[in-house]
This record gives C-alpha cells, sequence and structure tokens, in this order.
C-alpha cells in the first residue's frame, strides 16, 4: 500500500515522465480487470502477492536488463574490464 495515493496513480506520473523506467507492480489484487488495468497504464509487468520471490526474477530480469542495456550500450572494453 501507497500512503495517500494508489499504485495506478503513481505508475501513470511515471509513465507521463519517461517510457525508460521498468514497472513491476507487486499486488495483492488479483483478479484479471486489475491486471488489465495495471499493464494498460504502463506496468511492464504485474505480479500478484502472496508470490513465491521466486517468480520475482524471471519476471524483472529480462526488462531490466534489456532496458538498461539500450539505455547504455556496453562497448566491448567496457564490457572486458568489468570481468
Amino acid at each position: 500500500m501507497i500512503p495517500g495515493r494508489s499504485g495506478l496513480d503513481v505508475c501513470r506520473d511515471i509513465r507521463k515522465r519517461t517510457r525508460r523506467t521498468p514497472i513491476l507492480m507487486l499486488t495483492a489484487k488479483g483478479q484479471e480487470v486489475d491486471k488489465v488495468v495495471g499493464l494498460e497504464v504502463g506496468a511492464d509487468d504485474y505480479i500478484v502477492s502472496p508470490s513465491a520471490s521466486t517468480s520475482l526474477w524471471p519476471a524483472s530480469g529480462p526488462r531490466c536488463g534489456a532496458r538498461r542495456a539500450a539505455r547504455r550500450p556496453r562497448t566491448w572494453a567496457r564490457s572486458c574490464s568489468a570481468m
């Protein structure tokens, strides 16, 4: 719960500013209509809680990693220096 605001409002505000920030909604609202609305306002994924914490990694890994890579292209030299 977010005091004084809904998660949908926060998601809308973020999307008004940027499309580059990944948004994963973790919520107790599990009805299909809730998921559809969450995705329509801009969430990249919608995970219903209580959920095993292991379900967060597959949901967040590809989306967040792909967006980071798109924001900051890695050069071969920078990739090798990180090893």
